[in-house]
């Protein structure tokens, strides 16, 4: 049973770090299309947020603002998909926040009415909630692993 049980971590993790080697490949690059937006972290450290234009088995090639280079893939940390969702993060931080900053008002507010009933709880609240939603949804991370060099 011991035995059994040992093996079943073994593939597990084994099968897990596959995928995650197949997530972060150099042969990911072959997926993107000219013209999508990408970020390159060099070795060195320097960042470029740049347009992709073609891939070959040792280098990237790639738009920016002042023209058209590559960079040979040993020169490269890793390479994120940037994907250009703020708004549609900010819209669905809003309607969470709105949500539960009006549950959060209408169950803390007394139930009278006027200024200090549950409709005007749940209504102040919800707003400040829309507002703190719509902040965090914006500034989520908007960006995706597609390559990472491996460790050296």
């Amino acid at each position: 049973m011991r035995s059994a049980l040992a093996l079943l971590c073994v593939l597990t993790f084994s099968s897990a770090s596959s995928i995650l080697d197949a997530q972060t490949s150099w042969e990911n690059l072959h997926r993107l299309k000219v013209d999508q937006r990408i970020g390159i972290v060099e070795t060195d450290g320097v960042k470029h947020s740049v347009f992709f234009l073609s891939v070959s088995e040792s280098a990237i090639r790639f738009r920016e603002s002042i023209g058209e280079r590559s960079i040979e893939k040993s020169a490269i940390r890793s390479i994120t998909l940037t994907d250009p969702r703020r708004g549609r993060n900010a819209l669905i931080g809003t309607g969470i926040g709105a949500g539960a900053g009006a549950a959060l008002g209408a169950v803390t507010s007394s139930p009278g009415g006027g200024f200090t009933g549950r409709g005007f709880g749940a209504a102040a609240v919800g707003i400040v909630g829309a507002l703190i939603g719509a902040g965090a949804g914006a500034i989520l991370p908007t960006h995706k692993t597609i390559y990472r060099a491996e460790s050296r």
